[in-house]
């Protein structure tokens, strides 16, 4: 791998890290259910919900368990899938509700499909990295991605 972005950073001591964007995770829930009135909720209305996860080792996940402090078990847990993609299409079908990026969740919010919520007391930011292997040498295609996206990334370094 020569290139990567990522919403969490590894152990791997080769890999540098270049901050890209700004993001926060919100709940998301079908514009039809019952908290979809809500702005805020608390993490209690959240565990009794039917909750779609991530898979194990997704940077959302990560960042969801440290900021809910809680055990994803204690989640009433009806899925866990792959994608952003695939958690928002069972968020659209009704199997449950998550926690996606915001960044995510654009098209959904605007067109009204998805609403999005905010958790009591919980302020879920993160970032965006630009990640190369220290120990390869980039490709001109791998560096002008690279040097693409750091100037048009919201970020300066």
């Amino acid at each position: 791998l020569e290139l990567g972005v990522v919403g969490s950073k590894s152990s791997i001591k080769t890999l540098n890290y270049y901050e890209l964007w700004d993001d926060e995770l919100i709940v998301a829930v079908p514009a039809g259910h019952s908290l979809a009135k809500k702005q805020k909720i608390t993490v209690e209305e959240l565990s009794k919900e039917p909750f779609i996860l991530r898979e194990k080792g997704s940077g959302t996940l990560k960042i969801m368990e440290s900021y809910l402090l809680l055990s994803i078990e204690s989640l009433n847990i009806v899925a866990r899938l792959g994608s952003s993609t695939a958690v928002k299409e069972g968020i659209k079908a009704g199997l449950g509700v998550s926690i996606l990026s915001s960044r995510a969740l654009e098209t959904e919010l605007k067109t009204g499909i998805l609403k999005a919520l905010k958790v009591n007391g919980l302020d879920m930011k993160r970032k965006f990295y630009l990640m190369k292997d220290s120990k390869r040498t980039a490709s001109p295609l791998c560096q002008a991605i690279f040097d693409f996206l750091l100037t048009t990334s919201n970020k300066k370094l």
